[in-house]
């Protein structure tokens, strides 16, 4: 089988009319002229080739030449994630990977919408404390397309029938774990700049099955509108975060933070963030990053921060309560970032610049 190295990616969704998502009615064309592969053999498309995807044979696929074109009508039924179209002849194959992103976002309605292009909702149930308790889940894959400002377009916050998701205590194996988003968040390297947040924040709750990655979100705003579930990503971060920069202002609050009420049981490779909250006059409630953070997967993470941080953690993970100086050394390795995402070299993280 040749590999192909070229991604091709596809968006499910151009667009809401009112809150029904518009199809996208775009072919998907391939075009492999300068392609790679994994063995330096040369790449030809037989005219009876035939063409699987997600387990499914492709009809209607046509080929001029090293191009193909696949109709959007069996690719847009597809959920959002990362497949492999397989082209198989007589003596050959290629495997050719292909991301259907429900929506990459270029604008900040499309950010503030977002969770409306996600697929498969449905409603969780679990116990806790001895209670019924109930929530939405719901799979979306998205991928920034550029830098988003959003000055000017208000706080952002996602709740669920005028309820925070609930925020859920040290435990990681059953349905309240899996509720709000349950997607990955890919922000290519780009930047999310002078937000406002409140209750649930971006997300409204990261499920254990989500990844938010390679995004930065600076000269950000927490406010106490959403009471103690005000939060940045959402009320409880129970995935994946990979290469995260946050920097956000608090000192106006009295309650919130990154993750809400809790981050727990949640993964944590490459994040740096800043958090600044008030001198005086704030409660327990703001406490720092995050209220409560247990039993998580921690490497190369760094918080600046005055506030206090719960930090019954493992892996790599370093303090520093002046906002400023830099923290011992051998608790933070900064040529473990990736150097194409980080610039680490002046007073104050931030990402390469990217148009």
């Amino acid at each position: 089988t040749l590999i192909v190295t070229n991604v091709y990616d596809y968006e499910k969704y151009t667009g809401l009319n009112d809150t029904q998502k518009i199809s996208n009615d775009a072919n998907l064309v391939i075009d492999l002229t300068s392609a790679t592969e994994k063995n330096g053999k040369g790449i030809s498309i037989a005219q009876n080739a035939t063409y699987m995807l997600a387990g499914n044979t492709l009809s209607g696929v046509t080929v001029d030449g090293l191009k193909l074109t696949v109709p959007a009508s069996q690719i847009n039924n597809l959920a959002g994630g990362e497949y492999s179209l397989t082209v198989s002849a007589t003596d050959y194959s290629l495997s050719i990977p292909v991301t259907v992103w429900n929506k990459v976002i270029t604008t900040q309605t499309d950010l503030i919408n977002m969770l409306k292009y996600c697929d498969n909702v449905r409603t969780l149930e679990w116990e806790l404390w001895g209670g019924a308790q109930s929530g939405n889940a719901y799979d979306g894959y998205f991928k920034l397309g550029k830098n988003l400002d959003m000055t000017g377009y208000g706080a952002l916050e996602n709740t669920e029938n005028g309820q925070v998701y609930y925020a859920l205590e040290g435990y990681s194996d059953y349905n309240g774990t899996l509720h709000g988003f349950n997607g990955v968040f890919d922000g290519d390297g780009y930047t999310i700049s002078n937000a406002t947040f409140t209750a649930g924040g971006l997300f409204g709750f990261v499920s254990r099955n989500a990844t938010i990655k390679n995004v930065a979100i600076v000269n950000g705003v927490l406010n106490s509108n959403g009471g103690q579930y005000s939060s940045v990503l959402g009320m409880g971060v129970f995935g994946t975060l990979e290469n995260v920069l946050i920097d956000v202002d608090a000192s106006n609050s009295v309650y919130g933070n990154i993750a809400g009420y809790g981050m727990q049981c949640a993964t944590l490779t490459d994040v740096i963030i800043y958090f600044k909250g008030p001198t005086t006059g704030y409660t327990t409630e703001l406490d720092g990053p995050w209220h409560e953070l247990s039993t998580n997967t921690i490497d190369n993470v760094q918080v600046f921060t005055a506030l206090n941080v719960h930090s019954s953690v493992t892996g790599k993970y370093a303090y520093d309560a002046t906002l400023s100086t830099a923290v011992a050394a051998g608790t933070f390795d900064k040529t473990a970032f990736d150097s194409t995402i980080w610039d680490l070299s002046g007073d104050k993280a931030a990402f390469v610049a990217k148009n």
